[in-house]
C-alpha cells in the first residue's frame, strides 16, 4: 500500500535504497510508490534470494540506480471487472511511467505479450542485455538473507499446507485439476534453474509436490512454465497463498485454462 510506504519513508526520511521482496499487488498504489521513488531518486534492489513481480516491477523501473539480482517478473494487468475503458486508461498509466523511468521497449513488449495469468521472469542474461540494470554497483549494508522455508531459525513458525484432518481429500479429476505457476522462462536451461530455486526456497511449503516444466507454445517461440500440479483449484490457492505470505510470487491455473 502507498501508505506503508509513505509511512516507512516518515520513519526513515534519509533513506536512499529500497529493497523489493513482493508478489505484486494493486497497480495504482504500486504507480504512486514508484512516483515517488523516482521522484527521490531513490535505488531499487531486487537482492539474491528475493523476488519482485507484477506490480512491483513498476516500482523497482522506477529507481536509478537499480539492480536485480534475484528474480524480476512481469506480465500484462490484470482487472476484476470487465471495464475496458478503465483497463486502457490503467494500461497508458503503466507505459508513461515506464517510459518516464527509461524503460527499453523489448522489457515492455515482454510484459505485454505475457497473458496475466502467467509471469515472465527475466534470465540473468536478459537483465544484462536489456539494460534492466543500471546505475552501475550498488553497496548495501549487511542485510540478513532470507530463509529458505524448511531451514527456518528456532524461533520461525513454518508454514505448512495440510489437507483438514475431518475430511478426505478429494480425488484428482481431470477437470478439476489445478496449477501453481511460479515462473515462465524463455529457455528450458533457465527453467531448470528457477525449477531448482524453487524446490530449495519453498520446500517447506510443497512438502512432497514434484515441480514440473511445461513447455508451450508463447506468442513469437517456445516458453517453459514452472508449476506446481495440484490435485485441485482449493489446494492450488492454499499453495500459492502461503509462497506469497512468505514473499514469493505465484498463480493459479487451471487444466483447461
Amino acid at each position: 500500500m502507498a501508505s506503508d510506504f509513505d509511512a516507512a519513508l516518515a520513519a526513515r526520511p534519509s533513506a536512499k535504497i529500497l529493497l523489493l521482496n513482493s508478489p505484486g499487488g494493486y497497480v495504482d498504489n504500486a504507480l504512486v510508490v514508484a512516483r515517488e521513488v523516482h521522484r527521490r531518486g531513490m535505488t531499487t534492489v531486487v537482492n539474491e534470494g528475493m523476488g519482485c513481480y507484477s506490480a512491483c516491477s513498476y516500482i523497482f523501473f522506477a529507481g536509478l540506480p537499480r539492480q536485480a539480482i534475484g528474480e524480476l517478473g512481469v506480465h500484462q494487468i490484470s482487472a476484476e471487472v470487465a471495464d475496458l475503458v478503465l483497463a486502457q486508461t490503467t494500461l497508458s498509466d503503466v507505459l508513461d511511467a515506464l517510459d518516464q523511468f527509461g524503460v527499453e521497449q523489448v522489457v515492455i513488449t515482454r510484459m505485454l505479450r505475457t497473458p496475466p495469468e502467467d509471469m515472465y521472469v527475466f534470465s540473468s542474461a536478459e537483465i544484462a542485455e536489456l539494460g534492466i540494470n543500471q546505475g552501475g554497483d550498488i553497496e548495501l549494508a549487511d542485510v540478513p538473507p532470507l530463509q529458505p522455508i524448511g531451514n527456518e531459525p528456532a524461533d520461525a513458525v513454518p508454514i505448512r499446507i495440510t489437507p483438514p484432518e475431518d475430511q478426505p481429500a478429494p480425488a484428482p479429476q481431470t477437470s478439476e485439476l489445478a496449477y501453481v505457476q511460479l515462473s515462465m522462462q524463455s529457455t528450458e536451461d533457465e527453467a531448470s534453474r528457477s525449477l531448482a530455486y524453487a524446490q530449495e526456497r519453498w520446500a517447506g511449503v510443497l512438502g512432497d509436490a514434484r515441480l514440473e516444466i511445461e513447455r508451450a507454445e508463447g506468442p513469437q517461440s517456445e516458453v517453459f512454465r514452472v508449476r506446481v500440479p495440484a490435485r485441485s483449484r482449493e489446494n492450488a490457492n492454499a499453495i500459492c497463498a502461503a509462497i506469497k505470505k512468505a514473499g514469493g510470487g505465484c498463480y493459479v491455473t487451471t487444466a483447461s485454462s
